[in-house]
């Protein structure tokens, strides 16, 4: 009897897990397709830019990281607004101003624009954890100094807590404001129900995080995650008082 009541735990375990998983992996999967509506805002109140963001999943493998597949942003900037962008990297600012100063030649001006329009880079679901690489180009420059965007099905209850360390390394040209090291804490405080696009979605929560640089100081960040639909919002308010506040505004399916 007791051996039958250990087979059932186990089962039970087993299958607990493996849904973990599966939602983990079914989170930014190949054919989806994440708009979002970002919106940039200076440390003054006033909003620089709100612009379109797509994100992507593939299955393919990421070049860098072998063990994680392949993530993509594409961007849709506001060319006029982000003329007014100034980079906290002094010399990412500076390469900025010397590329903006370059004559707009058919030939020579892509390849000096600073501004991209897409982004590749890496995301995980191991482990029945759920991580990515956020955007950085562009002005989400700012995303190193975050906690890039974790989650831990195994630890989605009410207080449910993690810790991650992430070092920030130079990077060409000179990184050297960022550089460093960030312990970054999240926090599960609240279940709760909400809407995507009048469809009601009771898996959420509400995570709480908070990133501390080793020169910087604090910067923080509230997610609100649904198990089957992933980042319905991010919400940044960073080290300098710059903000950037992401909404999901729709799940496109791509049956191709």
């Amino acid at each position: 009897m007791k051996f039958k009541k250990q087979i059932t735990l186990f089962i039970l375990i087993t299958l607990t897990l493996k849904g973990f998983s599966q939602n983990a992996s079914e989170i930014f999967a190949e054919g989806k397709e994440y708009n979002y509506q970002v919106v940039f805002i200076l440390d003054n109140g006033d909003t620089l830019t709100n612009e379109k963001m797509i994100i992507l999943g593939k299955e393919e493998k990421w070049k860098y990281q072998a063990k994680q597949s392949v993530l993509e942003y594409k961007y849709f900037p506001d060319t006029v607004k982000l003329k007014e962008y100034i980079d906290p990297r002094t010399a990412y600012q500076a390469r900025r101003i010397k590329n903006l100063k370059k004559k707009k030649r058919k030939k020579s001006w892509a390849n000096y624009a600073w501004i991209e329009t897409t982004e590749t880079t890496g995301k995980s679901t191991d482990n029945n954890v759920l991580f990515i690489h956020p955007p950085r180009d562009n002005q989400y420059a700012y995303h190193y100094m975050n906690a890039y965007p974790e989650i831990d099905f195994n630890k989605l209850i009410v207080g449910g807590e993690w810790i991650v360390k992430t070092s920030i390394m130079r990077g060409i040209p000179n990184n050297e404001e960022f550089v460093g090291t960030t312990i970054n804490t999240f926090k599960v405080t609240e279940q709760l129900t909400t809407k995507l696009n009048e469809k009601i979605l009771d898996d959420c929560w509400r995570i709480e995080i908070i990133s501390i640089h080793s020169i910087k100081g604090e910067t923080s960040a509230e997610y609100i995650f649904s198990e089957s639909h992933g980042f319905l919002k991010m919400n940044h308010v960073f080290y300098d008082g710059v903000r950037i506040n992401y909404v999901l505004v729709d799940i496109n399916i791509n049956d191709n």
